[in-house]
């Protein structure tokens, strides 16, 4: 995929110039795109830590936001497999999201009772 050809250079990137805030934003966006959370999270939360001006936190925020609804969606159906990997989605995007992270464990919980 091009994501996978995209890390590569934002890493250079980064190494050239360990301050680019949107360099570290797109390369944690990559790696969220192909499924690997926790180098999205980490790319994504140096990125929020190099920004001053928070528009990483609100491109965090609202990516996560479709994310969250899905997971609840799937959540009032029953479909708490599914509702898990949206809700973990949402919380990998913006760990600070209300509601994320409970919203996620409650629905963790209610995929254990139903095994």
């Amino acid at each position: 995929s091009r994501f996978a050809e995209a890390i590569p250079h934002y890493q250079i990137t980064v190494l050239l110039d360990p301050q680019h805030t949107w360099a570290f934003y797109d390369m944690g966006m990559a790696y969220f795109n192909l499924g690997q959370m926790k180098n999205a999270q980490a790319a994504l939360d140096i990125a929020e830590k190099l920004d001053s001006t928070r528009k990483v936190h609100d491109n965090r925020a609202a990516a996560a936001v479709p994310f969250y609804k899905e997971g609840i969606g799937l959540y009032k159906k029953g479909n708490y497999d599914e509702a898990v990997l949206r809700l973990q989605a949402a919380v990998t995007l913006h760990p600070t999201g209300h509601y994320y992270q409970s919203d996620l464990q409650l629905t963790l919980e209610k995929k254990k009772v139903k095994k």
